[in-house]
């Protein structure tokens, strides 16, 4: 197999504080503090090409009651600072614009959107994420291109999309501050990609995740998410 970039993501319960290490081919790639108590965290790294195995470890003075681990394709999201907005593409690609308005890209890219099916047995999961971002105080807005096809008419929640925030100094995974969820018929009234808008406001500098999670019931596409500052405050 080709190198490429994947994500372990873990849930569980510890008496106190640990770390989580993910080995490839007997080498540690990537490592995560955990912190007391109820565990949830993401784990990323990048595989060698060929045959891989990847191993989960876990130290710490109390052990770790694992409920649940996944590994799966990443597709990671980097950020360009393009005057008041960031842009991130799917596909790696990155799209350069130099004004702070924001423009409407109703057709699909370049064919290099996310696809997630029900058949990927990955209902309630966590299917598109940025790698932790830290953002000054201000007032920002997040756009999240999507579509759906399939069973796409349902009035059944497809996809919820989120913003998750914490505190630039603590060592906790942030978590969801607001969020939105889209049925499977909105997501495809039309075949072009759609934008959906989440609004949200920092009082401080803050690091940032943008998430998409998979709630079923119709094949989406995930084009891009674009980050956009409206004002420093």
């Amino acid at each position: 197999r080709e190198d490429g970039n994947f994500a372990l993501r873990l849930t569980g319960t510890s008496a106190a504080p640990g770390k989580t290490l993910v080995t490839v081919g007997g080498d540690v790639v990537a490592t995560a503090d955990a912190a007391e108590g109820e565990l949830e965290t993401t784990v990323f790294f990048k595989t060698p090409p060929g045959d891989w195995d990847a191993r989960l470890a876990y130290e710490g003075t109390a052990p770790l009651a694992l409920k649940e681990a996944c590994v799966f394709p990443y597709p990671w999201l980097e950020p360009k600072w393009v005057g008041l907005r960031w842009t991130w593409r799917v596909g790696g690609d990155s799209e350069m614009r130099y004004s702070g308005d924001v423009v409407e890209d109703a057709p699909a890219s370049d064919g290099s959107a996310l696809k997630v099916s029900p058949a990927d047995n990955l209902y309630g999961k966590y299917v598109l994420w940025g790698p932790y971002q830290i953002l000054e105080r201000g007032s920002y807005e997040a756009h999240f291109y999507l579509r759906a096809d399939g069973d796409a008419a349902s009035t059944k929640p497809c996809v919820e999309i989120g913003v998750a925030t914490a505190p630039v100094d603590s060592a906790d995974a942030p978590e969801t501050s607001t969020s939105r969820t889209i049925a499977g018929g909105p997501l495809a009234a039309e075949r072009n990609y759609q934008k959906y808008t989440l609004d949200f406001e920092l009082l401080d500098n803050t690091k940032c995740e943008y998430r998409v999670k998979y709630l079923g019931g119709a094949i989406l596409y995930v084009d891009r998410i674009d980050i956009r500052q409206k004002d420093y405050r």
